[in-house]
């Protein structure tokens, strides 16, 4: 006799989820307002819910009261004497992101792993390098989303990342981009050496102790000079790399993302600097009316209702972003300006104060990703020039006099050397004489470390045969 057994178990299970808002919010906020607007263009052509707004003339608002006096807001694109702000104008390629983004589109991958992958992008320098560790996205991503992120899930998608164009994007430093490169290379004896030295005698050949390399690998001096021919005829910033050939030509413009001005007695015009056009829902798409109701009630129009309400949708989270993009650039800028008032005031490089991501993190109460993203990429203007933000981002050299940044160092070193006799370079040691003659009493150490960041070799490199 036969039985059936019914049985009914319960199971739990871990299901990644990344909120696709978190995702686009991210991507706005790191772009320049040139690529805010194409983005915006775009949407506008893609969705016909949205439609463009004629900019308004309101009059400025006063700002809040957070260092010696009120910034004064103003309207965008507009300076505090009502003059508008012209961009200068550049020729340049295609973004990375947008690059990045463009092949991840036309893989099979899941939209986890593709998802995941953009948000890595995201994190990629200039260069193409990635700025961040696989722990501290997945934490950001835990902290975001409200959900349990690993470092694991980062890492899959970041090895998707990794074999995208160009060859050696998504690698954390130099000698890990050089070897992405030559794995994608054909096998031959010469990218097999190359590649035994970039893993195993990396510093040997930094240091160019060529009879060490011979020793180490057991081959004769022709086949070294094939393999590191080789190695230096890879690119070192593989995100640099895109040009006509890769992307396409396109005007660009690379303008300001702010405007600062000083009012006197403390008070400061902040301005965002917002290409974007204004949007609004269109009349037709609106579910706020009587003739969405009656479409809604309609049978018929069941279809429609869906696609009105959708669309809808799209149109007011995007809306929503944009203003979210807006008010977050905004209250990082005044943090900037609070921190560097002094800079603001005079425009003197010398005055720009030690200053790190938690600082402004302190006084907008955004996580370090947010101001990271928000910071990247932007340029502020002033009456007296156009300055990367990046400039104010100096950390100051532990256990050194307090008056020293890391920009007043950097340039005291790089000075130094530019003027050394290339017959008999300066040491570290010498170096950091030379310093303490300009008041500035620097360990040894300390030089050392901040010449290796600037990529200058030690003195017997630099050294002229």
């Amino acid at each position: 006799m036969n039985s059936q057994h019914l049985e009914q178990s319960q199971q739990q299970r871990q299901q990644l989820r990344l909120n696709p808002r978190q995702v686009l919010f991210g991507r706005y906020l790191e772009m320049t307002g040139q690529e805010l607007e194409e983005s915006v263009m775009r949407s506008v052509d893609d969705n016909p819910a949205l439609e463009l707004l004629e900019n308004s003339e309101n009059e400025p608002v006063a700002g809040e009261k957070i260092y010696r006096g009120p910034f004064a807001g103003v309207p965008e694109g507009y300076t505090s004497r009502g003059e508008f702000f012209e961009p200068s104008e550049s020729v340049v390629g295609v973004s990375l992101a947008e690059y990045v983004d463009n092949q991840l589109s036309e893989l099979h991958e899941s939209p986890r792993i593709t998802t995941l992958a953009q948000y890595i992008a995201g994190n990629l320098d200039s260069n193409g390098y990635l700025t961040r560790s696989c722990e501290e996205m997945a934490d950001d991503l835990t902290v975001m989303s409200g959900q349990d992120y690993t470092a694991g899930y980062l890492e899959e998608a970041l090895r998707v990342l990794q074999s995208l164009d160009p060859p050696g994007i998504g690698a954390s430093d130099l000698r890990e981009c050089l070897m992405l490169q030559l794995l994608r290379q054909p096998e031959d004896t010469t990218r097999d050496i190359a590649i035994d030295i970039l893993d195993s005698y990396f510093d040997l050949f930094i240091k160019k102790h060529f009879d060490k390399l011979e020793s180490r690998l057991g081959i004769d001096r022709e086949a070294l000079k094939g393999a590191i021919s080789r190695i230096r005829s890879l690119n070192p910033k593989p995100g640099n790399s895109l040009d006509s050939n890769t992307a396409g030509d396109r005007l660009a413009q690379i303008s300001p993302d702010f405007y600062v001005e000083p009012g006197g007695n403390g008070r400061y015009s902040v301005t965002l600097l917002n290409r974007a056009p204004r949007l609004g829902i269109e009349e037709s798409f609106r579910i706020d009316t009587p003739e969405f109701s009656r479409t809604q009630a309609n049978p018929v129009g069941k279809e429609a209702t869906l696609f009105i309400k959708r669309k809808n949708d799209e149109a007011s989270e995007l809306i929503r972003l944009l203003d979210m993009r807006a008010e977050t650039l905004t209250d990082i800028i005044k943090a900037i300006v609070k921190l560097q008032h002094k800079f603001f005031d005079t425009e003197e490089i010398s005055d720009i104060v030690p200053m790190v991501l938690r600082d402004i993190a302190a006084l907008t109460g955004y996580s370090l990703s947010v101001i990271s993203r928000a910071t990247s990429g932007k340029y502020i203007a002033t009456p007296g020039g156009i300055y990367p933000l990046k400039l104010f981002f100096n950390e100051k050299p532990r256990e050194e006099a307090e008056n020293i940044t890391r920009g007043k160092l950097n340039e005291a070193i790089s000075t130094l050397i530019a003027g050394e006799d290339p017959d008999n370079p300066l040491s570290d040691e010498a170096i950091c004489s030379l310093l303490a003659e300009q008041g500035l009493d620097i360990a040894r150490r300390t030089v050392a470390k901040y010449r290796e960041k600037m990529k200058i070799p030690v003195a017997r490199l630099r050294k002229k045969i």
